[in-house]
């Protein structure tokens, strides 16, 4: 496809919030200084990528307005391909929460059973790195292997800095727990029936007598 750089991309990006017409100070202000850098037309698969540079991770509220107009404004003409960099390099624990649910999201090719996995859990941020757990052997192969770079890349993309992702493996504590308490029941009923037989048993013998 062929790049266009802009020479003022602050300039097209104001003019683009004003083509989505988003121009309400409360939005306006989360893009202060903010740059269209890059617009990529791929003409093949009618792709048009933006590369925006902001000074901030958007809050999640104002990414979801401004990324729904951008597809919304251009649905019959192209492909939205939205790219996000950010100059802060400041990650919080609620941001990472906040669009988890769109990163897992990006990870089309991700089997379910897997992804239901993630999307079960939140994130833990310690200020170095996400941890993430899972309860089987198998699934934290697949998770080093083929997907800690892909979450990495997609938070990338909506403005994060590279963030490290560490997966865990923990016993199922929910599923064992439910074992042991059907466990533990099943013997209470054993037990209250050898007690019913042993008290059937004792009365059998005193009628005999």
């Amino acid at each position: 496809g062929g790049i266009q750089t802009m020479d003022d991309g602050k300039m097209r990006m104001h003019l683009l919030l004003q083509q989505l017409e988003l121009t309400e100070d409360s939005f306006v202000k989360h893009f202060e200084n903010a740059s269209i850098d890059r617009f990529t037309v791929h003409k093949k698969n009618r792709q048009w990528a933006f590369q925006i540079q902001l000074q901030a991770v958007l809050p999640i509220d104002v990414f979801t307005i401004f990324q729904t107009r951008l597809i919304e404004k251009f649905s019959g003409i192209a492909n939205i391909l939205l790219t996000i960099q950010s100059e802060g390099k400041d990650v919080s624990q609620e941001l990472i929460n906040q669009y988890w649910p769109l990163v897992l999201k990006e990870l089309s090719d991700m089997a379910p059973p897997l992804k239901d996995r993630l999307l079960k859990q939140q994130p833990e941020w310690n200020g170095q790195m996400i941890h993430l757990t899972c309860g089987q052997e198998i699934e934290l192969r697949t998770f080093k292997k083929k997907y800690i770079e892909q979450l990495s890349d997609v938070y990338v993309g909506f403005g994060f800095p590279k963030i490290a992702f560490d997966f865990r493996l923990v016993e199922d504590t929910e599923a064992i727990a439910q074992a042991q308490l059907e466990f533990l029941e099943q013997r209470r009923l054993e037990e209250e029936m050898l007690g019913q037989k042993a008290l059937e048993d004792m009365q059998k013998r005193d009628q005999n007598r």
